[in-house]
């Protein structure tokens, strides 16, 4: 009942016809694997999925592609008049959504913009650039880049970094940034958290990078953490909480507390 109520909520509330706003052209694609440990009552059991970091000549945006997948095609089935009953019925060839945050990094100046959904509310919050790295002197080939070594505290946990500075380009997954090169992969110290590189490549032609012009909740990035730990505490009292359609779970169903392992603790 309840994973059945969450899903007609979530596709009936689904916004149709997003504008966005142009923040700068793609000049370079980096793809990236994201895997993480989501429980961790059960470390051997590793959640995955594939990230797109496009970059342009002043911004960055990071993103889940299996995301982007997943909402372009119920935005494709909303434009075609598609209810939201005959949506749920076909919602397992939807396939699954990853994380559901973009990072505008150097958007404004100076900060990153971090837009992330909870429930059926998007959120909007500006954070510095303020990682202070110290470079290592270990070196090592990283897909066949020459990389350097790099450590930093960031958000609560320690993270090591192979950066290169063949791709001179001081950004990387996620909200990694400040090196003297591109960011190839990084992990945390207790290997919950990871990112590889798995390519890259020149762009040629119109692609942008955007910010999609929603109905955002600004927030700063306490207020966001706090919210997201009362979601993940119980997940249909936060819809029913939140949303402009009434629900009553039938039978008296509770939602139970799902797993909650933040990559930020602070």
């Amino acid at each position: 009942m309840i994973k059945h109520l969450l899903s007609i909520l979530i596709v009936a509330l689904f916004i149709s016809n997003v504008k966005a706003q142009i923040l700068d052209k793609e000049k370079l694609e980096c793809e990236y694997k994201f895997s993480w440990v989501n429980d961790t009552t059960k470390r051997s059991v590793r959640k995955e999925d594939f990230m797109i970091l496009k970059v342009g000549d002043k911004v960055s945006e990071f993103y889940s592609y299996n995301t982007f997948r997943v909402d372009s095609a119920i935005q494709a089935d909303l434009s075609k008049g598609m209810g939201a009953v005959e949506m749920l019925a076909k919602r397992a060839s939807y396939g699954k959504k990853g994380v559901e945050y973009h990072i505008f990094k150097n958007y404004p100046s100076g900060k990153m913009t971090v837009t992330e959904k909870v429930g059926n509310d998007n959120f909007k919050y500006e954070e510095t650039l303020n990682q202070k790295w110290q470079i290592q002197p270990q070196k090592a080939k990283v897909n066949g880049y020459a990389a350097q070594k790099a450590t930093c505290t960031f958000g609560g946990r320690q993270y090591t970094a192979w950066f290169t500075t063949e791709v001179p380009i001081a950004t990387g997954p996620w909200k990694f940034n400040g090196l003297p090169g591109l960011i190839l992969n990084v992990e945390d110290s207790t290997g919950d958290f990871r990112f590889e590189l798995l390519g890259l490549h020149q762009v040629k032609g119109e692609s942008v990078i955007s910010l999609p012009q929603k109905s955002y909740i600004n927030t700063t990035k306490e207020g966001f953490m706090k919210v997201t730990a009362k979601y993940y505490k119980d997940p249909v009292a936060y819809l029913i909480a939140t949303s402009t359609v009434k629900i009553t779970p039938a039978n008296g169903n509770q939602s139970k507390p799902r797993p909650y392992n933040p990559i930020e603790l602070y």
